[in-house]
């Protein structure tokens, strides 16, 4: 590089390692000039500088160009913390752009030790040993280790003492997939699904292999929420039913709490359909209730929502099931009816009776007679609606 070249670089970099007010002109020539203009070497070096927030003199670390940037790689390494060593040495020994998150689910896999991923890819940024990309899909990072720290990093872990445990670890990370620099844009998703298959058709073969993915996908799922119904069809697929079930509903209330609107509905809708197949009546009230209630739902869908929490209220209160009755479930039904009848100017005869019977199984009888009429006068032969009206005649 030009010298003019290398203090534009170092301009860049400064400014975002946020080193820049440590910089004067005159460290800034000696920085070009103990580098030989090698911009590599210049941004390693002011990681040093953003890591001990002073400016530290650039000493020639060796006279031959030839090993400058090897002799830099050791000083740098040996300043490196134990998870910074780790987490380089592993992404050098699969030279491909991975999620950071993968990176940090891998750290939880059974038998592994704890240790700080998220701090240690920071080391390695400052020092610039890992290069990264933001995702569009996600705004996730996807991080690669640059060419010749790369080789230098297979070198290391010949004689490192973490050689077996950064292979177990490459093992897991190559679940997700080998990705270049520009399939950063597709997101995280796509590699998560992948791991999911792996762990399907493991777990197809000896269920107990399941729990051994689980730790992992349920953080990757805590940073990537979709990664949550992923794992709900996961266990599904998998393992005992029954418990499979509850797994699964936890998964998608988990969705569920960070999920966008127009997501949401059909999720609802999902974990209502598991509550009922469990008995889990309340569950599948509430569930149906949160569907109705969203902006995204159509007078159809709250129609016929509204026709299943009636059928689940009558079957409830026919077993005399207590919660039936609690102000809960009423509030609940409540807010269904307000949301329905926002629409009644739109509503059919049929729908009419749906509205009218919210009214009645939490006691606004007058109201449920009202919109029983409203149906009568747009449809007169509505059995459903006759049928109300009688009830509440009698």
């Amino acid at each position: 590089m030009t010298d003019e070249e290398a203090l534009s670089l170092i301009d860049q970099e400064s400014r975002r390692l946020g080193v820049s007010t440590l910089l004067t002109p005159a460290y800034k020539d000696e920085l070009i000039s103990e580098s030989d203009g090698h911009p590599y070497v210049i941004k390693i070096l002011l990681g040093q500088v953003a890591k001990e927030r002073r400016a530290v003199k650039p000493e020639r670390i060796v006279a031959s160009a030839d090993h400058l940037l090897t002799a830099l790689f050791e000083r740098t390494y040996e300043n490196l913390s134990p998870a910074g060593q780790r987490v380089f040495l592993l992404l050098s020994s699969w030279r491909v752009f991975v999620p950071a998150i993968a990176v940090e689910a891998v750290s939880l896999r059974p038998g592994n030790e704890r240790f700080d991923v998220t701090t240690a890819l920071a080391e390695l940024r400052r020092f610039s040993l890992v290069e990264e990309v933001v995702s569009d899909a996600e705004g996730e990072q996807f991080v690669g280790v640059p060419l010749a720290a790369a080789s230098y990093g297979r070198r290391k872990l010949e004689a490192s003492p973490f050689k077996v445990a950064v292979e177990e670890d490459r093992k897991l990370l190559m679940e997700f997939g080998a990705g270049k620099r520009e399939d950063a844009h597709r997101g995280v998703l796509p590699r998560i699904d992948r791991l999911v298959k792996t762990a399907a058709a493991r777990a197809s073969e000896n269920p107990s292999a399941l729990e051994e993915f689980v730790p992992i996908l349920e953080y990757l799922a805590s940073r990537v929420p979709k990664a949550y119904l992923r794992l709900a069809d996961l266990v599904m697929e998998v393992g005992d039913l029954a418990q499979s079930k509850d797994r699964a509903k936890v998964y998608l209330r988990r969705f569920l709490e960070t999920a966008d609107a127009q997501e949401r509905i059909e999720v609802w809708l999902r974990l209502a359909d598991l509550c009922h197949s469990t008995d889990d009546a309340m569950g599948e009230v509430h569930a149906l209730g949160e569907a109705a209630l969203l902006p995204t739902a159509t007078p159809e869908t709250i129609g016929a929502i509204a026709n299943r929490i009636n059928n689940k209220i009558r079957d409830l209160k026919e077993r005399r099931i207590e919660a039936s009755w609690s102000p809960e479930v009423n509030q609940l039904i409540e807010r269904v009816a307000y949301a329905m009848e926002r629409h009644i100017t739109t509503l059919s005869a049929t729908d009419c009776s749906r509205l009218a019977w919210l009214y009645l199984n939490i006691g606004k009888e007058d109201r449920a007679r009202d919109v029983a009429l409203r149906g009568i006068a747009q449809e007169p032969a509505n059995e459903h609606c006759l049928k109300l009206v009688r009830k509440l005649d009698t």
